[in-house]
């Protein structure tokens, strides 16, 4: 049976109220709202998603290890290349920007990356959420 417009106009405010909170999934304990509303939980501090609750461990070491062993590559590639002067050559000058390019990726995009996979929640501003995709695809 499809509603129509009229429908929803004919329909008691409280009904129309249980029946939002019900799509949104606010307010019910059961079958019954509570107390008209839901208790909302708090944004602003990280909430860690249940599925990854036991094994977050695994994925903060799978993704920390090449994040260190990037940092450490990419750092040993600038040192050589300003040790031994090999800057002067436009490709060791590419060799440069890329070993920069990957260092700020392993160093900041990884570790943001991991918590965006763990947390349910946004509580990196809302900067960093329309910059972030820009650094991703770097």
């Amino acid at each position: 049976m499809k509603m129509k417009a009229n429908d929803f106009k004919n329909m008691p405010e409280e009904e129309m109220a249980m029946m939002i909170q019900g799509l949104l999934g606010l307010g019910y304990v059961g079958d019954h709202p509570v107390n008209g509303t839901a208790p909302q939980p708090d944004y602003s501090s990280p909430i860690l998603k249940p599925v990854v609750a036991r094994i977050y461990p695994l994925f903060i070491i799978l993704y920390a290890l090449p994040a260190a062993l990037g940092i450490a590559t990419n750092v040993l590639v600038m040192m050589y290349i300003s040790k031994y002067k090999l800057n002067r050559d436009a490709t060791q000058a590419f060799l440069v920007n890329l070993a920069v390019c990957h260092t700020v990726q392993c160093t900041f995009v990884l570790p943001i990356t991991l918590m965006v996979m763990l947390l349910q929640n946004w509580i990196f501003g809302q900067f960093l959420c329309f910059f972030l995709p820009l650094l991703q695809s770097g």
